[in-house]
C-alpha cells in the first residue's frame, strides 16, 4: 500500500514555496514537485500583512507544483508551518485540591489544561500546550502521565505556545482567497525540531536557532519537551541592507557580497601590506572596487547582534546552564561562510554547536536542481516526515514508472558560501518538450550573467584602516520582542 501523498507549503519573510511528496515504503523521501515565488512585498518578520498578494503568490506557487507534477496533477490540500513575530510560549500552572482521596483520569486532565488556557490575554490564542511536568500531594510524579494514581491535591505546569489571534486569521483568510484548503497547521519550529534535533538531543537538553531572514527563532528544548521559544524581529537581511547602505549599491549586489565572502575577517585578519577587494560593475559598465576587510567588518557587526539576542534568549528561559547537548543552527543566515569558526572564537561558553543544512534522511528529487542544501527547505520537509499526514494530491500519471538517481544527506556546514538560486514555476522536464530545453538554456544564461559581476579579489598595495560602522552591541533589546507582561 502507497503511502499518502503530500503537500505542503511555508510562508516566510523572503519567499513563499511548496513541495509535494511521500515517504516511500524503504523510508526514502520522494519529491515529485517544487515552487517557489518572492514574498518580501506580502510577509514581515513571517507575518502576512498584504493578504492580497499573499494569496495571489500561494496560487502561484499551488499552480507551479502541479505544473511540475505532470499533465493531471492536482493538490487538493495542503499542510502549513505556521510561524511569526507573535509566535511565543506562556508557562501557566494550575493546581486543584480534593476534599477526599480522589483518582486522576483522562476527563480531570482535560479540565486542567482548558483551566491553564485560560489565562491566556485575549488577543492571543492557543495554538498547543504541552505538559511540563507534574506533582502530586507536593511532590514530583515519577511518570510523565499521573493517569490512575489517587491524591489528595496536583500542580500541572504547562508551556503553551501562543499566537496573536489576528495573526492566524489573516492566514486562513490568505489561503480561503486562494481557494486551497489546510490540511494542517503546525508550529514551524516545533516540527522542525522533530526533523533535525535527535532524540538524544531533546532529551539532554537543546537550543535549535532558526537564523531566518526577517526573524530568528530560539527554540529551547529539554527532557524530550519544549520548554521555551521566543521569535526575535532580527534576522539576515539586516546584513544585506546594512551592506547595501554602506557601500551605496543594489540589494542584488549586498546580497551576493554577503554569500560569497560571509565572515571574511576570521579567516583574514588585518595586517599590513596589500588589501584585497571585490569588483562589482553595473548596468553602465562602472566598476566599484569594495574593500572586503571593511566588508567582513559590516557584515560581522550585524551579525554578532544578532547572536548576542539569540544568546540572551536562551539565558532568559533559565536553562542556559542544563542545555548538555549544546546549540543546533538552522536557517539562510546559518549559510554566513565562517560562521562555525567565528562561533567557536568568539563565544565560548558555547562547548558544542552544529550547523544542519537539510533533514537527516535519504531523499528522492525529480528535478535534482529543486533541492538546495542552505537549510532553506527544512520547514517543508519537516511537514512531509510527519507520521500521521493524509493524502493531499493525486496524479494520473504512473508515478512508479520515474527512476530517479537518490540524492544523499549533504555533510553538515562545509564552511562553503551558497550561490542565490532562480525558481522558476514552468515544469523543467527537459524530457517533455523542445520549449522545456529553451526555457533551461535561458535560466542557465540568467545564472551565468548573475556570477559576471562577481570577480575575484583584486589586490592593492597600500591599507586603510576600516573602524566598524557599527560597534559591539552589549544589550539585549526585549521592546522589539513584542512582549507582553502578563505572557512571559
Amino acid at each position: 500500500m502507497n503511502n499518502p501523498i503530500v503537500a505542503a507549503i511555508e510562508i516566510g519573510s523572503s519567499k513563499i514555496s511548496g513541495m509535494v511528496g511521500r515517504k516511500e515504503d524503504d523510508d526514502i523521501f520522494h519529491i515529485y514537485s517544487y515552487a517557489s515565488t518572492p514574498s518580501h512585498d506580502a510577509v514581515r518578520y513571517g507575518t502576512v500583512y498584504n493578504t492580497a498578494k499573499t494569496a495571489e503568490s500561494l496560487a502561484k506557487v499551488i499552480d507551479g507544483m502541479e505544473q511540475k507534477m505532470g499533465e493531471g496533477g492536482k493538490i487538493y490540500s495542503v499542510y502549513v508551518n505556521f510561524a511569526g513575530r507573535s509566535l511565543k510560549t506562556m508557562e501557566s500552572t494550575v493546581s486543584r485540591k480534593f476534599a477526599a482521596q480522589t483518582v486522576i483520569d483522562h476527563s480531570l486532565l482535560a479540565e486542567l489544561a482548558a483551566q491553564a488556557a485560560q489565562s491566556v490575554p485575549n488577543d492571543y490564542t492557543v495554538l498547543a500546550n504541552d505538559v511540563q511536568d507534574y506533582r502530586i500531594n507536593g511532590s514530583q510524579a515519577r511518570n510523565d502521565s499521573p493517569i490512575g494514581v489517587c491524591c489528595g491535591s496536583i500542580d500541572c505546569r504547562y508551556q503553551l505556545v501562543i499566537a496573536k489571534k489576528e495573526n492566524v486569521a489573516i492566514l486562513n483568510q490568505c489561503f480561503k482567497e486562494a481557494s486551497i484548503e489546510i490540511e494542517d497547521k503546525n508550529i514551524m519550529p516545533v516540527s522542525m525540531a522533530k526533523a533535525i534535533l535527535t532524540p538524544d538531543e531533546m532529551e539532554k537538553g537543546c537550543a535549535l536557532i532558526d537564523y531566518g531572514s526577517d526573524t530568528t527563532t530560539v527554540a529551547v528544548y529539554k527532557s524530550s519537551k519544549l520548554s521555551y521559544l521566543r521569535v526575535l524581529p532580527i534576522g539576515a537581511d539586516l546584513i544585506t541592507q546594512d551592506v547595501m547602505n554602506h557601500f551605496h549599491i543594489t540589494y542584488s549586489q549586498a546580497e551576493e557580497l554577503k554569500l560569497n565572502y560571509g565572515l571574511y575577517n576570521v579567516s583574514h585578519k588585518e595586517r599590513s601590506g596589500d588589501i584585497e577587494f571585490a569588483c562589482l560593475s553595473d548596468d553602465a559598465g562602472e566598476t566599484k572596487e569594495i574593500p572586503l576587510v571593511e566588508l567582513g567588518n559590516v557584515i560581522a557587526a550585524r551579525n554578532e547582534e544578532i547572536i548576542i539576542n539569540a544568546l540572551a534568549q536562551i539565558k532568559k528561559s533559565g536553562y542556559e546552564d542544563l542545555l548538555y547537548a549544546g546549540i543546533v543552527m538552522t536557517g539562510g543566515g546559518s549559510n554566513l561562510r565562517k560562521l562555525q569558526d567565528l562561533i567557536s572564537q568568539q563565544f565560548t561558553k558555547i562547548y558544542k554547536f552544529r550547523i544542519v543544512k537539510m533533514v537527516p534522511v535519504e531523499q528522492i528529487w525529480d528535478i535534482d536542481r529543486w533541492k538546495k542544501d542552505d537549510s532553506t527547505q527544512i520547514g517543508l520537509l519537516s511537514l512531509l516526515m510527519k507520521s500521521d499526514n493524509h493524502n493531499c494530491a493525486d496524479f494520473n500519471v504512473n508515478i512508479d514508472s520515474i527512476s530517479p538517481t537518490p540524492v544523499k544527506q549533504a555533510p553538515i556546514d562545509s564552511g562553503k558560501g551558497t550561490a542565490t538560486t532562480l525558481d522558476m514555476f514552468e515544469n523543467i522536464d527537459q524530457n517533455q518538450n523542445a520549449e522545456m530545453n529553451s526555457r533551461q538554456e535561458k535560466i542557465d544564461k540568467i545564472e551565468e550573467k548573475t556570477g559576471e559581476n562577481m570577480q575575484k579579489p583584486k589586490k592593492k598595495g597600500f591599507w586603510e584602516k576600516v573602524i566598524n560602522p557599527f560597534g559591539k552591541v552589549e544589550e539585549v533589546f526585549d521592546q522589539m520582542m513584542d512582549d507582553d507582561n502578563s505572557t512571559k
